[in-house]
């Protein structure tokens, strides 16, 4: 199902980004756009999110693998605490969320014309294409063996990506309550179950969430600083970071939220 969704949201961008195009001045070229696109994890605010990501998943991978990531994987795989919400999880990594995203505000703006909802469908596509292809082409190259045995392609978590780049753009562009939180709910809930089925480790999964997130708030930002992305439906700034946690009774990574 993610292949064809996926497949379904990279021709739907085909032709948003065919309208946008339309839009923007004639000097500003297809592969500068798509280069500016590429870089935004590091060209705008997202950068420190990004780098936070990286140093968690970095440490989760090599300091704190014997004592939060072997654990955490031990506990989830012992009692599987997400039960039947795994199933949920698993959707929610399966760009359903995304594709209904753009779907729906594309669906808004072929109906009432709103250029605010047709920029939101045409971002939330290309976060979702440029995130997940990153994480498709990085599986390969790093050739991390799954947890369960099944293959090589553990890291990172196609899925988490997914998830994170849905839910980080919602939360860049709408009120925390009730999208933002909703969004946040789901994707946390889908990168607990990657671990709950045994098909990633910690730190797969926080790999993808930065990934997910890189793209997500990049895009955000990029087009915001150029008008086209805005926040004005927002009571409050929304800005989130995640840390690796170790406790007693619980082992892993905390997301926190200011907003």
């Amino acid at each position: 199902m993610k292949k064809a969704i996926l497949i379904v949201i990279a021709l739907l961008s085909k032709e948003v980004f065919a309208l946008d195009e339309k839009n923007k001045d004639e000097s500003s070229g297809f592969f500068s756009t798509l280069g500016n696109e590429l870089s935004s994890p590091w060209t705008t605010e997202a950068k420190p999110w990004v780098i936070g990501g990286a140093v968690t998943t970095l440490l989760l991978a090599s300091v704190f693998e014997d004592s939060i990531v072997d654990p955490a994987q031990e506990e989830f795989v012992e009692h599987t605490p997400l039960g039947s919400l795994s199933v949920v999880g698993d959707y929610g990594g399966q760009l359903v969320p995304n594709f209904l995203y753009v779907l729906g505000m594309y669906g808004h703006y072929a109906s009432t014309g709103d250029k605010k909802s047709l920029s939101r469908s045409i971002l939330m596509a290309k976060a979702s294409f440029y995130s997940t292809s990153i994480t498709t082409v990085l599986k390969p190259i790093v050739h991390e063996k799954r947890p369960n045995g099944h293959g090589y392609l553990s890291f990172p978590s196609g899925h988490t990506t997914a998830a994170f780049a849905f839910s980080s753009f919602v939360m860049a562009e709408h009120s925390f309550w009730p999208w933002g939180s909703g969004a946040l709910l789901l994707s946390s809930l889908t990168a607990a179950s990657r671990i709950n089925d045994n098909a990633h480790y910690l730190h797969d999964v926080a790999g993808g969430m930065t990934i997910g997130i890189a793209y997500g708030l990049g895009l955000h930002y990029l087009y915001k600083d150029k008008g086209e992305s805005n926040t004005n439906d927002r009571d409050a700034k929304t800005e989130f970071m995640f840390v690796p946690a170790y406790e007693p009774e619980f082992k892993g990574f905390l997301v926190v939220v200011d907003f």
